[in-house]
């Protein structure tokens, strides 16, 4: 076969055309960005490049602080997967599908989460346009989570990056952070929008409405890895007394076929965020049951809080440090424990002194008030 052939059929392959199309595709997604940027002048602007921004879906920290924060920018530009050009999302916020990283007379903060670590050479090019960069480090750096390549090499040398504010979601990453020798970081730990929460509702959803007849144990969240599924068996075997509601998607090929058998198991499907109160609303417990291991004790759970705004007990288990030292919250030391646990605390959904204390401690960690340690912290800066 001569050469030319082969060059003929290289660039007949569907391969190539694809591999050029992707090039084609990228280059426009950069170029109508950078034009809408460009019509922007002396803004203040928040670059977000975190978990991705859909209406509906699960809501984690950087969507929330985002809720709030976008009050201090005349813009935010939160990057997506979904569009092709600039599109507006909601208020000031648009969704992009590319964050530019050019010389402006834009005022632009730049935040991004450890989950989606830029490399080490994408952080010296924001530092060169001169722009602020908020560092949120709020889960355990790990691929069960996300692919960890860049975010490990960056994080090895991050105080040398020259980030202006460095944020901790728990103690143990903040620590982290302190044995890097990171200078004045925040410790920032996860919270809830209180009003998504605070609502109440007297008829239950359809698919829960036939699970009533006993107290109900529930869980909402992503079902991944870091999910201890043996322990939940443990408690659907233990517990028959209860009806053990799930709320979630399952991720990393895993699935309930183990738990299927169960008649007290209930698995509802993936919910929209706004719809969650509706469930746990009839929520008599809800459970956080991680496996043990560095996930757990770096997380902070955005739910625990959730569960506390709406008055439920709740039952953790070991590793989850964050969850510690609050009134109506039991961390359990093994699966027995954690079983009889279940009992107590369904037991205190009872109590109204318990359920109101849940509530107060709620508020205490909204995430209108973490969001304002932020911008206070974005002010000393100036912006």
């Amino acid at each position: 076969m001569g050469i030319i052939t082969k060059i003929k059929r290289y660039f007949d392959c569907s391969l190539f055309k694809r591999l050029f199309y992707n090039c084609a595709l990228n280059y426009y997604k950069k170029q109508k960005t950078i034009e809408f940027l460009a019509q922007f002048q002396n803004k203040k602007i928040l670059l977000v490049n975190a978990s991705p921004i859909i209406e509906g879906m699960f809501q984690q920290r950087p969507h929330h602080l985002v809720n709030f924060l976008k009050n201090y920018f005349d813009y935010v530009f939160y990057i997506s997967y979904r569009v092709q050009t600039p599109k507006p999302f909601k208020d000031n916020v648009f969704e992009v599908p590319y964050l530019p990283v050019i010389k402006t007379n834009n005022k632009i903060f730049y935040y991004l989460s450890s989950v989606n670590c830029l490399s080490v050479n994408e952080f010296k090019e924001l530092k060169k346009a001169s722009y602020k960069v908020i560092y949120d480090y709020y889960d355990e750096i790990s691929d069960d989570i996300a692919n960890s390549k860049n975010a490990l090499n960056a994080h090895k040398i991050l105080n040398k990056l020259k980030i202006d504010i460095t944020i901790a979601s728990s103690a143990k990453l903040y620590n982290d952070l302190i044995d890097l020798k990171i200078k004045n970081p925040l410790l920032i730990k996860n919270g809830v929008t209180i009003e998504d929460f605070e609502k109440t509702l007297n008829n239950p959803p359809d698919d829960i409405k036939t699970l009533l007849d006993k107290p109900i144990v529930g869980y909402y969240g992503y079902l991944s890895n870091w999910i201890d599924f043996y322990l939940i068996e443990e408690c659907l075997k233990k517990l028959p007394c209860c009806n053990f509601v799930f709320i979630g998607k399952f991720i990393n090929y895993l699935n309930d076929n183990n738990l299927r058998k169960y008649p007290n198991y209930h698995y509802l499907g993936y919910k929209n965020y706004k719809d969650l109160y509706k469930y746990s609303s009839f929520f008599n417990c809800a459970i956080i049951p991680f496996k043990e291991g560095k996930i757990a004790k770096a997380t902070s759970p955005n739910k625990l809080f959730e569960y506390m705004a709406k008055g439920i007990p709740c039952v953790c288990t070991k590793d989850l440090v964050e969850c510690k030292n609050y009134k109506g919250v039991f961390v359990s030391n093994n699966s027995e424990s954690f079983i009889e646990d279940i009992k107590k605390a369904v037991l205190l959904k009872q109590d109204s002194r318990i359920v109101e204390c849940l509530k107060n401690q709620a508020k205490e960690n909204s995430w209108e008030n973490k969001a304002n340690i932020i911008i206070e912290k974005i002010k000393e800066i100036g912006l």
